[in-house]
């Protein structure tokens, strides 16, 4: 898919950027594949299984995504990086601890 010169991926590269879509405004952000990542996470609370919900037209949201833009260009650094990885995998273990303890109604 090509959007612009956007990096969206094929069966040939791997995306670089993905898009956002907000269905009630119909709008569409482009961000990096990490930023958009973490946007996207930070909608839900992997403690409680509950969703927050955002609005995509609220100028804040906007601000926090190039907030979380900035955060990723501090990060790239190896330091940055490490603390990353040990980030995911924090997120990977919440995960994994509340599939564990999920329990289907019954």
């Amino acid at each position: 898919m090509s959007i612009d010169g956007a990096k969206l991926g094929d069966s040939e590269n791997e995306a670089k950027e993905m898009l956002i879509f907000d269905l009630l405004e119909q709008k569409a952000y482009l961000a990096p594949i990490r930023v958009g990542e973490k946007f996207l996470s930070n909608q839900w609370n992997w403690r409680t299984g509950k969703c927050k919900v955002l609005s995509m037209s609220d100028p804040s949201v906007a601000k926090r995504i190039q907030e979380i833009q900035e955060e990723f260009e501090a990060s790239a650094t190896f330091e940055g990086l490490l603390k990353g990885i040990e980030e995911s995998e924090h997120q990977v273990f919440l995960l994994e601890e509340w599939l564990d303890s999920y329990q289907p109604p019954q």
